[in-house]
């Protein structure tokens, strides 16, 4: 048996293949020549060809189509592999591998590669000859790969057997219990399309989306309108209580209004607008609902001890303060949707955390902690996580960090002001409509277009 990896831009996925022999079963060895086909480059009656590298086209997609069509009622886990496939855009790459070549600076050197190749920086056979790569992320994360493993979650979790699931977050106490729905582990609203929780019932599942997850989208709805975050709602249009409003116009404008103060000159915009938010919410739900993210990502056996969180994102118990969620406005657009990265330590020195959280939307990078049961009232306070923080160095070595206290329990409405800044000496950026590029390029939302 051989574990193979497949890596896309989208995501990746393992699946086995056998070592055939003269005593391997025919059946089993049409089966994995047929599975090995539907990525290959070529297929001939002597084989199929595969490259490290290889490029998404109609034909694959088809005999991904064709291999399911033949053999889901074998296995339909075989469905997950054709949805994998067919989330790979014709024309783009993807690197497939044996798993056991991977180590974490290895799959960041391919990700990476992967991207380049997207974008057309680079061709394959630069990619081949480039490994410096490899040699910079040893260099950066080598404090971080030592303590802690670092992970994606699989891209369907939990137990694919309806009649075998336990909801993790009731225990299956709620009647009627059913899992009909699909879970999606981030919530759909903040772009989410990959990953899904088979193990959250349809009443705990619309509990969630009308109450923690609500309040994540809406504490979260002025970045989603600027990075055109697609839900399933469409393009988002925002009101606030100072009459301004935001409108996602085009996937690559956006249009803000407002009503100026009588103070400001009528031939130039204010240098500052604030849009506070209609609706109020409780940050500590903004907070439940980044937690369940976490605990929907881990595998059953890793949640054991996570019962204190579990009962917390329930409402079952209350906490007086929360450990801080940093976040970070990457500079370099990001095509890509929601996504997560997981750090889980790996030895019981318990100065640093057990489980932290990476969360991507977009160009967003949130990262907070998901606390078990030992250190449930820890980590709170600037002294407890300053060591973490300096420990990864990945993080500690950029600019540009800032930090939201979701501590507060009551509801209160969200506000966030928007600076405008000098383009040059004789132009002044103006709220209006502004292209994707120049919204996200600027890392404190400050640049919009030109009066």
């Amino acid at each position: 048996m051989k574990s193979l990896h497949i890596e896309s831009e989208n995501g990746a996925m393992e699946f086995n293949v056998h070592e055939h022999t003269d005593n391997s079963s025919p059946a089993q060895s049409m089966f994995d020549i047929a599975l090995l086909s539907i990525i290959a480059d070529k297929v001939t009656s002597s084989g199929a060809e595969i490259s490290f590298y290889s490029q998404m086209t109609p034909e694959k997609h088809q005999r991904a189509t064709e291999f399911t069509d033949y053999y889901s009622e074998i296995d339909p886990r075989i469905h997950r592999f054709r949805k994998f496939l067919h989330d790979i855009p014709v024309g783009h790459y993807y690197c497939l591998c044996p798993v056991e070549i991977l180590d974490p600076h290895v799959r960041l050197y391919i990700m990476d590669s992967i991207k380049k190749l997207n974008a057309k920086h680079m061709s394959i056979d630069e990619i081949l000859k480039d490994t410096t790569l490899i040699e910079q992320s040893k260099e950066l994360f080598s404090g971080v790969y030592d303590l802690y493993e670092v992970s994606q979650p699989d891209s369907f979790m939990g137990e694919p057997e309806k009649s075998k699931r336990t909801c993790i977050y009731c225990q299956n106490s709620k009647k009627p219990t059913s899992f009909n729905s699909k879970a999606h582990l981030i919530p759909e609203s903040l772009g989410n399309k990959k990953y899904v929780q088979y193990e959250e019932c349809d009443i705990c599942n619309n509990d969630f989306g009308k109450g923690v997850d609500d309040s994540l989208a809406t504490f979260l709805n002025f970045f989603r309108v600027m990075f055109n975050v697609k839900g399933k709602d469409g393009p988002l249009k925002l009101e606030f209580r100072n009459y301004a409003t935001i409108k996602r116009v085009s996937d690559d404008k956006v249009e803000i209004r407002f009503v100026s103060g009588a103070e400001a000159p009528l031939d130039l915009p204010p240098q500052e607008i604030p849009f506070e938010t209609l609706n109020k919410i409780r940050l500590q739900n903004v907070y439940r609902s980044l937690a369940r993210i976490g605990i929907s990502s881990l595998k059953a056996d890793e949640r054991n001890s996570y019962s204190k969180t579990i009962d917390w994102i329930n409402e079952k118990t209350s906490r007086s303060s929360l450990p801080k969620v940093n976040y970070l406005i990457n500079p370099f657009v990001s095509d890509k949707g929601a996504d997560l990265i997981l750090y889980k330590r790996k030895n019981e020195d318990t100065r640093f955390p057990s489980f932290v959280v990476e969360l991507h939307i977009k160009s967003l990078i949130l990262v907070y902690l998901v606390q078990n049961d030992d250190e449930f009232e820890r980590f709170t306070t600037d002294a407890e996580i300053e060591q973490f923080w300096e420990s990864m160095s990945h993080y500690s070595r950029l600019g540009g960090w800032n930090a939201f206290d979701l501590s507060e329990e009551k509801p209160v409405s969200v506000q966030w002001n928007l600076k405008l800044v000098a383009k040059d000496q004789d132009r002044l950026s103006v709220i209006g409509t502004g292209s994707q590029e120049e919204l996200s390029q600027n890392p404190y939302l400050q640049k919009f277009g030109s009066y």
